[in-house]
């Protein structure tokens, strides 16, 4: 028994030579990455939301039941921080409390992670160009940051993430937490997306939950409220797909408000959380 335990022992140790060896090449390829994007004066935050979510679900399905997917999910989670942080500076606003434990999941345990008492402070971080991305509450009835930032011209920031991206038993949190920062969307193929949408006073919530629910856009509501100063209805919704604009499916959708509809904002897209209960094993 001692012979087998010292054996496989020996194994251990080969396999963490042999997996930090990798992980030294993997970060070799990143820094290559980095020195490319520095000769692109265009050059912008190296998060890429979209590319994380697709290594993970290909990942996740690939271990099945052979390795715990909250584990490799962590794992990853380091590892694309470290990369983050090799191609520049990033830091990001957060409040304490809930959000605080699930930006260090999403970002690593050497990430800067900016204190803000208010979404209105780290939305100011992030103009300031002392936050490169923050991490909100999804809006609850005080809330009035996505109203505001639906009526911009264009759009300053968006939405780029809902957190925590691994979800099920045991990983609930009280109220999803919404990434913003200024980058492009991008699609993965299972999206999401975040609108903002303001009707003509009159016209119902129930009006356009029944168009978005007939175009199986399965619409699930964050917040509405009511303009006095433009006597219109916003209403703040997370709908199937990945819509980066008022066209195709969204379209077709909403076509039949006509002129009550008179604002639409589309505040993000992004992956779909992956589901624990979804993952065999």
């Amino acid at each position: 028994m001692r012979e087998d335990l010292e054996r496989l022992r020996a194994r251990i140790d080969e396999l963490d030579s042999a997996l930090l060896d990798l992980l030294v090449e993997r970060m070799r390829c990143v820094g290559e990455i980095a020195e490319l994007k520095r000769s692109d004066e265009t050059a912008e935050l190296a998060l890429r939301p979209a590319r994380e979510a697709r290594i993970l679900r290909r990942l996740v399905a690939r271990a099945g039941s052979a390795f715990p997917p909250d584990t490799l999910v962590q794992i990853w989670r380091e590892l694309f921080a470290a990369a983050l942080r090799a191609q520049g500076p990033v830091a990001v606003a957060v409040c304490p409390g809930e959000l605080w434990s699930v930006a260090r999941d999403h970002f690593g345990v050497a990430t800067r992670l900016i204190a803000v008492t208010r979404p209105a402070r780290a939305l100011g971080l992030l103009e300031e160009g002392r936050a490169q991305l923050v991490l909100l509450q999804a809006p609850g009835e005080e809330d009035d940051w996505w109203w505001e930032l639906a009526e911009a011209e264009p759009l300053p920031l968006r939405v780029l993430a809902r957190l925590p991206f691994l979800c099920g038993p045991g990983r609930e949190v009280r109220t999803p937490a919404l990434l913003l920062g200024q980058l492009p969307l991008e699609p993965t193929g299972e999206d999401l997306s975040l609108l903002a949408v303001g009707l003509e006073e009159g016209t119902s919530r129930s009006r356009l939950a029944a168009l978005l629910h007939q175009a199986e856009l399965r619409p699930r509501w964050f917040q509405s409220r009511y303009d006095q100063r433009r006597a219109r209805s916003w209403h703040l919704v997370e709908v199937e797909g990945f819509h980066d604009g008022y066209s195709g499916r969204l379209h077709q959708a909403l076509a039949p408000l006509g002129a009550r509809l008179v604002k639409l904002a589309c505040l993000g897209a992004y992956p779909r959380p992956l589901e624990l209960e979804g993952i065999p094993g």
